[in-house]
């Protein structure tokens, strides 16, 4: 069995999800999944499943819900949602993580919806985009449990200061000198941030040049024109 009939068993267990196989692909499905909303009431997104070069992505059938395009709303080109690196996750090999694969979805859906309402992605969480991604998930690894170093290193990232010195201030704010404190730790999470930065900076400066226009659902997003 492949990604896309672990994902077609597990559906079988999972409410309101309606699954159907397309004639076009033998790997690819329809999904039609309805959300419950906070007040009871119910949206239905039709979804394409499908299996490319052994990862499962998927996408709006058309384009009624949700725009075709959308850094800030994590919406790749043509509509195929961002939906994480992980290759366990993008590549299920049981049926067990494939039911992980559809929380993700619906997660992802719901966060879609209540993103149209907000105009900003919900939970307080900035998604990076492109390469930046990975950097995000490394620095965030590193610094699980110390939300003070994590938000240090990624402000002298975004500050382009180019070095600290062992007798320098630790950047978690400790007061004490970063050689009795995180150390060389700190030179190598600035490296990361740093890539974070750049990569972030490239991934929108690649948006802009592409001619891509706005979907204008999400405040600030910096594919606007300005007045």
């Amino acid at each position: 069995m492949g990604p896309i009939d672990w994902i077609e068993q597990a559906a079988a267990g999972i409410e309101g999800v309606v699954l159907q196989r397309t004639s076009a692909s033998p790997r690819s499905l329809w999904a039609d999944v309805v959300i419950v909303r906070p007040d009871q009431s119910e949206v239905r997104l039709f979804l394409e499943v499908v299996e490319q070069d052994g990862a499962v992505r998927a996408r709006e059938r058309e384009p009624r819900l949700l725009p075709t395009y959308c850094p800030e709303r994590h919406i790749n080109g043509d509509g195929w949602f961002c939906l994480g690196f992980e290759e366990a996750f993008l590549r299920p090999t049981n049926v067990e993580r494939a039911a992980e694969w559809w929380l993700r979805v619906r997660g992802y859906l719901i966060d879609q919806l209540d993103a149209a309402l907000l105009g900003r992605w919900p939970g307080g969480v900035e998604w990076k985009h492109g390469d930046a991604a990975q950097w995000q998930k490394k620095l965030e690894r590193a610094c699980a449990g110390e939300p003070a170093l994590l938000s240090a290193v990624r402000e002298v990232a975004r500050r382009r200061k180019c070095s600290i010195t062992r007798d320098d201030p630790c950047p978690c704010g400790s007061g004490r000198a970063l050689i009795r404190c995180h150390g060389v730790r700190v030179t190598e999470l600035l490296e990361w941030a740093r890539a974070e930065v750049d990569a972030e900076r490239a991934f929108w400066t690649d948006a802009r040049d592409s001619g891509r226009t706005c979907c204008q659902t999400m405040n600030g997003c910096q594919l606007k024109k300005e007045d």
